[in-house]
């Protein structure tokens, strides 16, 4: 709970701070986090070893009027569960990129400053610890492609000149398949008009759903609630969709499932819409019928 609030109190400060459109932010220059990634992670468990290499996932968005981006890594470290929470902004007073970290082993959250230098994004911290002697933590950011990059885990104690490398993770872009049938520009039956692509889903004209994972085997998507939307604002989304025969010109419909959640998690498994019955398989109502425009 005590996580939660941080957390809920560190997004609120960026989103005041930002002042609205006014804000110049160097954001832009990240988007090529933004989605779904698949992890090799690297970590060392004492200062000579041994090592523990595990594979995990992870997901990057865009919040707060987008002057936020939040990662969520699931993994493991010693076969237990793991999760890193990250937060990025950019400071336009001081020109710095700012870097919040919280993982679940320690539950301690370390705020880094940091800049970027042509493919590489570097953030600092000084850690002083409770007997007062300090060591320099650093996370460095290297940018393969746009669809590769690495983030490595070094320290430097004091007394000493050189950094010492404790963990690196591998990120690859993962790329599912998104049926074509479903992108594009869409009206259902009552109208609403929709604007659909890999990462955003726009319920005209202002409702935008960030989408974090497309499950094509199940057909469902999974979103983050914008924190502009005029409802439910920054929780979480279960839309379900099906294919439909014999009704052009509608060739699919949805149902948007749950749509309050607190966590992704709960957004995937609180609820589940019935294909079997479309007429009333949305919650005891019809999916909604999506025509070309």
């Amino acid at each position: 709970m005590l996580y939660k609030l941080i957390l809920t109190a560190i997004i609120n400060f960026f989103t005041i701070s930002s002042f609205s459109q006014e804000v110049k932010t160097q954001l832009p220059e990240l988007n090529t986090l933004i989605g779904n990634w698949k992890v090799i992670s690297e970590k060392r468990l004492s200062a000579n070893g041994p090592w523990d290499t595990s594979t995990g996932r992870s997901s990057f968005i865009l919040s707060a009027a987008a002057t936020l981006i939040e990662e969520d890594y699931k993994g493991t470290l010693e076969g237990k569960r793991l999760l890193i929470r990250s937060l990025i902004a950019y400071d336009h007073f001081k020109q710095k990129f700012q870097k919040v970290f919280l993982d679940s082993e320690h539950g301690t959250l370390i705020d880094y400053d940091g800049y970027k230098n042509k493919d590489s994004l570097v953030f600092d911290k000084t850690w002083v610890y409770p007997a007062g002697n300090t060591v320099k933590l650093r996370k460095l950011y290297r940018f393969i492609s746009k669809d590769e990059f690495t983030v490595e885990d070094l320290r430097m104690p004091e007394g000493t000149t050189s950094w010492d490398l404790s963990g690196k993770m591998k990120y690859k872009r993962v790329n599912d398949s998104v049926p074509s049938m479903l992108k594009g520009n869409f009206s259902d039956d009552y109208g609403i008009k929709y604007t659909i692509s890999d990462t955003l889903w726009l319920q005209q004209p202002n409702a935008r759903y960030h989408i974090i994972k497309w499950d094509t085997i199940n057909q469902f998507i999974l979103a983050r609630n914008d924190d502009k939307n005029p409802s439910e604002a920054g929780l979480y989304t279960r839309i379900d969709y099906m294919n439909f025969s014999n009704m052009e010109p509608y060739l699919w419909g949805f149902c948007l499932t749950v749509y309050d959640a607190k966590t992704l998690e709960e957004a995937e498994t609180k609820a589940k819409a019935d294909r079997a019955n479309p007429r009333k398989g949305c919650g005891g109502f019809p999916f909604s019928r999506m025509k070309r425009e």
